[in-house]
């Protein structure tokens, strides 16, 4: 069986919270827990962070790999935020 991860936002507590979370859970094939968008974010750069070891690589290479996470990060949030107005305008019509 093929599941995807599905990004779902709720509502509770006073604010609106962004969550990923495997499709299988919908047939009750999956039991991963939901991910809040927050922690999967840090997770994947502290992971592309360690994939890089400054010891070992070349400065070009670190450097190289340290704009383009830069880079990914910038984007990130720009899509985020860019989405999250969208939303908005469309909650409001």
């Amino acid at each position: 069986m093929e599941s995807r991860l599905l990004l779902t936002k709720e509502k509770g507590r006073g604010g609106e919270y962004w969550y990923f979370f495997c499709s299988a859970r919908q047939d009750h094939a999956c039991d991963a827990p939901y991910i809040r968008i927050e922690d999967a974010e840090a997770g994947v750069l502290r992971l592309s962070t360690q994939a890089c070891d400054c010891r070992t690589a070349s400065p070009r290479e670190c450097e190289a790999l340290t704009d383009t996470l830069a880079d990914e990060e910038r984007s990130g949030r720009m899509v985020h935020e860019h989405l999250s107005k969208r939303l908005v305008e469309l909650e409001a019509k």
